[in-house]
């Protein structure tokens, strides 16, 4: 009896134990991406035939703030020059800095650029979409900072679209609908477009549907609401019905809508309702932009939409460009006097590329293209200093020869540009372990399965030792006893 005593207690405690950890596993479970990529920074572009010379640059990166986005790591990365103009005329310099960024996340308030400690103003220009996250309405383009490249893309020319100009005149359909209830409706409207005759864009609905030529599109009105249908080439015939349910299947007559038509012209009507979305979103980036240069970036985006949509296109679809990450190009001018040096300095916030898919910790990587410096017609004495986060505080892997000078800050001076761009990887240990590695191979194996595997494996010894022990003390106890 002493021994079922015993047997039991150990069997309850196993158990108790094996649920102690199953709740374990919310710690493993912790939901995250494993790889996030930054994109390279860039030195100053500038035409290769400046006589200016770049006579020393401090390079620095600034990991130490608190601020963090987007699951990586950001810092403030300043480029300082003391440029040279050896001629005997004063020149005007025209400098280009690209920079990657959304046009909604665009740090505006973060990019500083000054001439002798004077802030200098700059215009912003609007280059090739480099991640589309998969949308083929928005052509990606690889990251290129070569000079020509850029220039390129700065262009004040209004932009040629392929289904439309921007003088052109189309029919302005306005419709006001009113509930006259308090019941809710979901407006439809049906209409059957052939892109071949006829391009849509609307304004104020937020429902889609279509069926090769018919097209039904909806919104939800509480209130009294107005609703725009644009359309150039061949006029549109409407059919307007209303619902109380969003599968648009119980239709309803309490509302009232009347439809009044006007010929206007494109581009004045498109610029003005883009003016109006934007007022309603903060785009500080945009406020930067000129009016040639708004319409260029959305009549853009109409185009691509109209052979992406067949002919159909909405603002509400035209805004969401502005999620996606592009080449921005800050443009300025600084001059020269004769024979005189200035100092020149560049600081914007940028982030690294996150990596976790081979260790346990993220490893962080920045990228800085230093190849645009050569187009300097001289350029010599390069100082890098590099200060750490605390949580990446170790520089593992770097191809230039960097000197740990205290903890967290790294500095190497050249007395020219290297021969690569600078690529610089920092971590939680100075290392990367076995163990590192060997987790995060099990967890690129079994993926989310990981954290019950584990549970399970924690489980599986507890339970295997409980029954080793028992069966061990049931033969001590018998050999005691000598009862069996």
């Amino acid at each position: 009896m002493e021994y079922n005593k015993v047997f039991v207690k150990i069997k309850l405690l196993t158990l108790l134990l094996a649920l102690w950890l199953i709740p374990s596993q919310q710690v493993f479970a912790n939901s995250g991406p494993t790889f996030w990529k930054g994109y390279p920074l860039s030195e100053v572009l500038i035409d290769k035939t400046c006589p200016v010379e770049v006579e020393a640059e401090n390079l620095v990166f600034d990991l130490r703030g608190e601020s963090r986005g987007s699951w990586t790591i950001n810092g403030q990365v300043t480029a300082a020059y003391r440029m040279v103009n050896p001629t005997e005329k004063t020149v005007s310099v025209q400098m280009a800095f690209p920079f990657i960024s959304t046009l909604y996340d665009f740090p505006a308030n973060d990019i500083a650029i000054t001439a002798d400690g004077t802030v200098l103003p700059y215009d912003m220009y609007i280059g090739d979409v480099v991640n589309n996250y998969g949308n083929s309405r928005q052509e990606e383009k690889s990251t290129s900072v070569a000079f020509e490249e850029i220039v390129s893309t700065i262009t004040s020319q209004p932009f040629q679209a392929e289904h439309f100009l921007e003088d052109e005149k189309g029919q302005l359909y306005t419709i006001e609908v009113k509930p006259t209830t308090e019941q809710r409706i979901n407006l439809a409207v049906d209409f059957e477009v052939d892109h071949g005759k006829s391009k849509v864009l609307t304004s104020g609905v937020n429902g889609y549907q279509r069926d090769h030529q018919k097209v039904r599109v909806s919104a939800w009105c509480y209130e009294p609401e107005i609703f725009e249908i644009f359309v150039l080439g061949d006029p549109i015939d409407f059919r307007i019905s209303g619902y109380t349910d969003g599968a648009l299947k119980e239709e309803t007559s309490l509302f009232t809508a009347q439809i009044s038509t006007e010929e206007t012209e494109l581009k004045p009507y498109f610029m003005d309702t883009v003016n109006k979305y934007l007022k309603t979103r903060d785009y500080p980036s945009l406020a930067e932009l000129q009016d040639w240069q708004l319409y260029n970036l959305y009549a853009a985006s109409l185009d691509r939409v109209f052979t992406s949509n067949e002919g159909f296109g909405s603002f509400d679809e035209l805004m969401d460009l502005n999620q996606f990450e592009r080449i921005l190009i800050m443009v300025y001018t600084v001059d020269f006097q004769a024979d005189s040096k200035r100092d020149i300095s560049v600081s914007y916030n940028a982030r690294g590329t996150m990596d976790k898919t081979k260790t346990v910790e993220p490893v962080y990587t920045f990228d800085y293209l230093l190849n645009p410096a050569e187009n300097w017609s001289s350029y010599r004495n390069l100082t890098i200093e590099v200060r750490t986060p605390e949580e990446a505080p170790y520089i593992i892997d770097s191809n230039l020869e960097l000197t740990k000078v205290s903890d967290r800050y790294y500095t190497t001076s050249l007395e020219s540009l290297p021969n690569s761009d600078f690529v610089f990887s920092i971590y939680s240990n100075e290392k990367i372990t076995a163990s590192d590695k060997a987790y995060s191979t099990l967890k690129n194996t079994l993926g989310y399965v990981l954290p019950l595997a584990i549970v399970g494996g924690f489980i599986l010894i507890v339970v295997t030792v409980g029954v080793v022990l028992g069966r061990h003390l049931k033969k001590h106890y018998r050999k005691k006893t000598g009862v069996y």
